[in-house]
């Protein structure tokens, strides 16, 4: 599996992984472990429990009975780990940068009627 991080991040991790002996790899999923396992989406038995019918329903509860606060609070941190905004070109709107921007020779009512019809 491989897991993208900003290049800042991963330069912190690779100094904070030499300078504590450790593969940074190693490192960086240890470090993810012990985050999943303390915000709930990993048991503390290294997942011996995988057959649990109940895990899911769990975990959806968990999510969709969070309280404003708890919400809020799951944002602030979101928000403090996303790279700020790029600012758009002068003179373009977000619509300007973002309309017709598609990876192939599409046009937007090609996409769009394929985008209807998965729908």
């Amino acid at each position: 599996m491989n897991i993208n991080v900003s290049p800042e991040v991963e330069k912190q991790l690779h100094d904070l992984a030499a300078k504590i002996g450790k593969d940074a790899a190693d490192l960086g999923g240890s470090m993810l472990e012990e985050k999943m396992r303390e915000s709930g989406f990993l048991s503390d038995d290294n997942g011996a429990d995988t057959d649990d019918p109940e895990a899911l329903a769990r975990a959806i509860s968990a999510m969709t009975n969070r309280t404003p606060e708890e919400i809020e609070a799951a944002r602030a941190r979101l928000f403090a780990q996303s790279r700020p905004p790029r600012p758009l070109p002068e003179g373009k709107t977000l619509h300007d940068v973002l309309s017709g921007q598609w990876p192939g020779d599409e046009t937007d009512e090609e996409v769009f009627e394929a985008l209807r019809k998965l729908s």
